[in-house]
């Protein structure tokens, strides 16, 4: 993707217009210094894998050991709940079943 000069000086007047004159160069050095952090970091950090894998030839990662694991005796089985209590009888009378009359 190519820009063109017409839309650089598009986009600069559209930063003066809501910028101003006054801020824009101000947000123009802070904007370089982000680049430049951001280079420096990104080179640190491909130096560092650079070193980090000419130091341990054929390795391209850290070796790590594998976590050990320790067997754990399994629980002990559950008591049985207590037996419940008989249910209570019932203080409301019912009245006896009725028997049909035979005539």
């Amino acid at each position: 993707m190519n820009i063109t000069p017409w839309e650089v000086a598009l986009i600069a007047l559209v930063a003066l217009l809501i910028f101003g004159p006054k801020k824009l160069p101000e947000l123009a050095r802070s904007l370089g210094e982000s680049m430049r952090e951001f280079r420096k970091a990104t080179s640190e950090a491909t130096q560092t894998v650079k070193d980090t894998a000419s130091d341990k030839p054929g390795a391209t990662t850290p070796s790590v050991a594998p976590p050990t694991v320790t067997p754990v005796a399994p629980p002990a089985a559950m008591p049985a709940p207590p037996p419940t209590a008989p249910p209570v009888a019932s203080t409301v009378e019912t009245p006896p079943p009725s028997t049909p009359s035979r005539e």
